[in-house]
């Protein structure tokens, strides 16, 4: 088992700033390497020379030869004699050829043995303990037996050494179960020793692929005995990284775990050293150091990388380079560099771990650590006096706040970042419910899910949904509105119909009086003439269907006027003020004011002409029957009984003045003949509009089913609507949707809901409050029974159902319970004002829809958002923040990302998310779990410890920085953190790495 080394050589090497992306050559050969050497006469120092001149630079050189450790020791003397000034590390890489011939060429596979440069003496006597056998003889894998191999091989013991040593190297080969039992039964090969295949399909292990799969199972035993995978192809690379065909799991259960896949320039020649071919350049995260190799082993998903540049090589603007506070605080006596990836801050308890985090997130330009009581900045409040926090940034800017003065601007004006302090988490998922910040932060993340192309030129998720959903809602209100006035229409009829009776026995009475009236005239014109007096009659008669026509027209003339002044004023008015609500509620649609004009409203036809013309001859028809009252009026004796209602009301009422005296009338009986006249006209007046009162009650049953029609048909287009608002609503979210799918296994226990709200409660509270008596007998008698009978109703087809299903479903209920509702009126039927007012608030609370409605959330793992505990919640928020907020990124500070969780879901749900999340976005987070230390593999740790601790002054603390890849940075992971060193050796299982508590460093 291998054991990770303690420090060699490159100590010096290591940087406080963490793991960062650094160029290797694992695999070079030098001048005088054994076989195919060109390099001519190029010396070792200038092929160093050469590689140090590489751009981008190598730090990291893996000095290859075959079946020797030669070519690394004269390497190693040139580089300490001063060659390849700039190249941190070399280490020695012994390529060995197996007894396995590929498929292809037939060629011998090639296997790599890789060590530490302090262990080159360890590897020559591994080396030697391997044999090749020639004409039955052992020759072992050292200078002393290739040399004898080369000349057994030749037939010369003569032969030159040099020659005899290429010759040997050339003919030995190593059987595979020998190598496999000697590096397992070595404990030294266990702990210190990395074997590599190459990965092709000339020399390498893909070679031994056929179309039978008859070598399938020594393929499978020759790539699990290696930790390294010779290869470029970015397929295999997927592959042993588990994101290929393959699962981590089954290549834990076939290959002993994931590959780490690398790639050298392999030159034989000076031309090629430090290029391999399509720049197909290795990278790996770490200091330059054999510690970062190993490292690599363990975590290839994050520490590995083939291609020009080094990931994420575009993304590092904008992010923190440093953090430092200026005099007189000693709180920060030198600047902390701060790794541009993912940072681990770890300590006790009161070490100064969460003060760091405010002081970075202040210097970075968030106020949030001014906002809580409980934290570093404001506890130590008039101690920072006269300080300010300064941040560098990786492009070469510097932020700085004074300590003692909260920011009064918005957050980070000038610089992005998002501080998730432990005050700003309670917050948002307290116990108390879902709090409007972490709605507007999901509200958020959904807006930035959309392609910025797509936003339709909005700038908040508020604008985006009312741009969207305008026409479902515009539609929404319409009908409600519809619904309402035809509840108000219905209402008049049901009283109108209830009137019927009521209406009859009036008209009979009023019939009773007209009939007085007509006996009292007849009685003050009988002493005349029978004549004469028939004759007053058909005048009367002929006056009474005059002055009614004219009354007719003096309505129509009136309404005509009315309706005059109603158009000037929509067109002065009303309609500018609805074409100015469309302007204001749609300046996205970006017309002119000239194209905005186009929507002025008006009247379809020449309404001023028709209504000029209506009037001009409603006037001349009633001045027609009114006549004239100055110009001569003739008597009417020729003018037969059929005629009379001919003639104008000037000469009728003259002709009806004329025989009055005729007949003999005094003062007295003209005035009660006069009187009684005006009587009988006001009776037949009342009649004839309890006429047209009867006649509507009469309709009313068939116009109050239309009606209901009608609004049935409203209350079921709402529903439509809403419907529709949730297609609406199910498109915004579609982005979101996507990368919800995508996310792994965590992010897909988010989903996004759309449901529809039915506030039951309610809309039957409000009925029994303010509609009807709970104390009458009958099915809603007492608190709670309309709600009961609402839900065993009306429920399921407010919650589930389309248009038609609820309309069916309030209408069948308001047949089934009107009569119900009645018997519970709060108002006596006998007060006709009182009820109508009740019917129309009855039928408006009926088919109201206001308490329908949509709302949308999160779901976590099946639960809504609002049902999930405060810990849950945090888990929705950090989801939000690492794996779905995919536009941003700002850095992310967080202060214990960890808390409410168990450590399973600490592993499950956040460790590959941070490790995701960190190529998109600089990460720092405070934590005591070692899992997210160790299984993220942080990039960079920062260990904060407290000396002491004194009343009135600031603690003096101290910060140590690292990639995990150092030795005393694990080794203060297993001291600092909780079950630092079991992480570890879990981890280091897939490597087959044995990790000691006592042998980190």
């Amino acid at each position: 088992m291998l054991k990770l080394p303690g420090h060699v050589d490159q100590v010096a090497a290591s940087d406080p700033a963490g793991s960062k992306w650094r160029r290797w050559d694992p695999h070079v050969h030098m001048p005088g390497t054994l076989r195919s050497n060109h390099f001519g006469s190029t010396t070792v120092a200038e092929a160093l020379d050469d590689l140090a001149a590489c751009d981008p630079a190598i730090a990291a050189i893996g000095v290859t030869d075959y079946c020797s450790t030669s070519s690394f020791r004269r390497a190693w003397q040139a580089w300490q004699d001063g060659a390849g000034v700039g190249i941190a590390l070399l280490f020695p890489n012994v390529e060995l050829r197996l007894d396995v011939p590929t498929a292809k060429k037939g060629l011998p596979l090639n296997l790599h043995l890789i060590c530490a440069p302090d262990q080159v003496d360890e590897l020559d006597d591994f080396l030697a303990l391997l044999t090749f056998t020639h004409e039955d003889r052992p020759y072992a894998c050292s200078r002393k037996g290739l040399v004898a191999l080369g000349r057994a091989y030749k037939g010369s013991a003569d032969l030159d050494e040099e020659a005899a040593l290429r010759a040997g190297a050339e003919q030995f080969k190593v059987t595979f179960e020998t190598l496999r039992a000697s590096l397992q039964s070595n404990r030294w090969a266990r702990e210190h020793c990395l074997v590599g295949i190459a990965g092709g399909t000339d020399d390498g292990s893909s070679g031994l692929r056929t179309d039978d799969n008859a070598f399938s199972s020594r393929r499978q035993s020759i790539e699990r005995l290696a930790h390294i995978i010779f290869s470029s192809s970015s397929q295999q690379r997927d592959f042993w990284i588990g994101s290929g065909s393959a699962s981590l799991a089954e290549l834990a259960k076939t290959y002993g775990g994931p590959k780490a896949c690398l790639h050298g320039s392999d030159a034989h020649e000076r031309a090629r050293l430090g290029k391999p071919d399509d720049e197909r350049l290795c990278w790996l995260k770490g200091d330059a150091s054999f510690e970062t190799l190993q490292m690599a082993c363990l975590a290839p998903d994050t520490r590995v990388s083939i291609g020009p540049q080094p990931p994420n090589e575009g993304f590092r603007h904008g992010r923190v380079a440093a953090v430092a506070v200026t005099a007189p605080s000693p709180f920060i006596a030198e600047a902390i560099p701060i790794n541009p990836g993912l940072v681990a801050i770890i300590g006790g308890r009161g070490s100064g771990k969460t003060a760091l985090a405010d002081l970075l997130a202040v210097g970075a330009g968030s106020s949030e650590p001014f906002g809580d009581a409980k934290s570093f900045i404001r506890r130590a409040g008039r101690l920072l006096e006269g300080s300010s926090v300064t941040v560098d940034w990786t492009q070469g800017e510097s932020s700085a706040h004074d300590l003692s003065q909260q920011p009064t601007g918005p957050e980070s004006l000038s610089r992005g970042v998002r501080y998730l302090s432990q005050q700003f988490v309670e917050r948002l998922c307290s116990a108390d419910g879902v709090s409007s910040d972490l709605l507007s932060e999901i509200e958020r993340v959904v807006f930035n899910a959309w392609p910025a192309d797509q936003r339709l030129g909005t700038t908040s998720f508020a604008e985006l949904l009312n741009l969207r959903l305008a026409p479902a809602k515009d539609k929404e209100r319409s009908e409600v509105e519809a619904i309402r006035e035809l509840g108000e229409d219905i209402a008049e009829q049901q009283v109108l119909r209830a009137s019927r009776e009521r209406k009859s026995a009036e008209r009979s009475a009023q019939q009773k009086l007209l009939e007085q009236a007509e006996a009292q005239i007849r009685d003050l014109v009988k002493q005349g003439t029978k004549g004469d007096t028939t004759r007053l009659a058909d005048v009367n008669s002929a006056l009474e269907l005059r002055q009614n026509a004219y009354q007719v027209l003096d309505r129509q003339i009136k309404s005509l006027e009315v309706l005059q002044g109603q158009v000037s004023t929509a067109r002065s008015n009303t309609f500018p003020r609805y074409t100015n609500k469309l302007r204001t509620e749609n300046t996205a649609a970006r017309f002119a004011d000239a194209e905005w004009n186009s929507f002025g409203v008006d009247f379809v036809g020449e309404v001023n002409e028709l209504l000029v013309r209506s009037l001009e001859k409603a006037r001349k028809a009633a001045s027609s029957i009114a006549g004239s009252t100055t110009a001569p009026i003739p008597e009417l004796d020729a003018v037969s009984k059929e005629d009379l209602p001919k003639r104008t009301i000037a000469e009728l009422t003259a002709e009806q003045l004329r025989l009055q005296k005729l007949i003999g009338l005094d003062s007295r009986r003209t005035l009660q003949l006069k009187s009684a006249n005006q009587r009988q006209r006001d009776l037949r007046g009342k009649i004839a509009k309890l006429d047209e009162e009867i006649k509507a009650v009469e309709r009313a049953p068939d116009r109050i089913s239309e009606l209901s029609d009608e609004r049935t048909a409203h209350y079921a287009a709402y529903f439509d609507a809403l419907l529709q608002e949730e297609k609406l609503l199910k498109d915004l979210y579609a982005p979101l949707r996507a990368v919800l799918s995508s996310g792994g296994a965590a992010v897909s226990k988010l989903e996004f809901s759309v449901r529809r709200r039915v506030d039951i409660t309610s809309w039957a509270k409000e009925g029994e409050d303010k509609l009807i008596d709970l104390r009458t007998a009958g099915p809603f008698q007492g608190s709670g029974g309309l709600a009961k009978v609402a839900r065993e109703e009306l429920l399921d087809a407010w919650q589930n159902g389309d248009g038609q299903t609820a309309a069916s479903a309030i209408r069948e209920f308001s047949k089934s319970h009107t009569a119900d509702i009645r018997r519970h009126s709060k108002v006596d039927p006998g007060d006709e004002v009182a009820y109508r007012s009740w019917e129309r608030k009855v039928a408006a609370w009926l088919y109201s829809a206001d308490h329908v409605s949509l709302t949308y959330s999160l779901d976590y793992d099946g639960l809504n958002i609002e049902r999930l505990s405060p810990g849950s919640r945090g888990i929705v928020l950090l989801l939000l923040y690492l794996a779905v907020d995919q536009e941003e990124t700002d850095p992310l500070i967080i202060d214990q990302p960890e808390e409410n969780l168990d450590p399973e879901s600490v592993y499950s749900e956040l460790v590959g998310l941070f490790r995701a999340a960190a190529d998109r976005r600089q990460i720092v987070m405070v934590t005591h779990n070692a899992n997210l230390v160790v299984n993220t593999d942080v990039d960079q740790v920062i260990i904060a410890r407290c000396k002491s601790l004194a009343e009135g002054r600031l603690p003096d603390v101290t910060y140590q920085s690292g990639g995990l890849e150092q030795p005393d940075i694990r080794e203060a992971v297993c001291q600092v953190l909780e079950g630092g060193a079991d992480a570890f050796r879990q981890r280091a299982r897939r490597l087959r790495i044995e990790v000691e508590s006592g042998e980190i460093s």
